[in-house]
């Protein structure tokens, strides 16, 4: 694979095994769990549906 390199203003070969996979996330140093987020969407989404609920009900029992 051919790379720029800006401090040398030339292109770089990187040998193929050495290119990093799109499964291998880098280490970001960022801790938090995706769990915390996945409760709190899940959360907002029963929020949302929780405050449509009494004008779908009255929709329905006005038909």
């Amino acid at each position: 694979m051919k790379v720029w390199n800006p401090e040398t203003q030339q292109y770089e070969y990187i040998p193929e095994e050495e290119v990093p996979m799109a499964w291998e996330t880098p280490k970001t140093g960022d801790d938090q769990e995706i769990g915390r987020w996945l409760m709190m969407a899940a959360c907002a989404l029963a929020g949302m549906g929780l405050a449509g609920f009494p004008a779908f009900r009255r929709r329905r029992e006005e038909e």
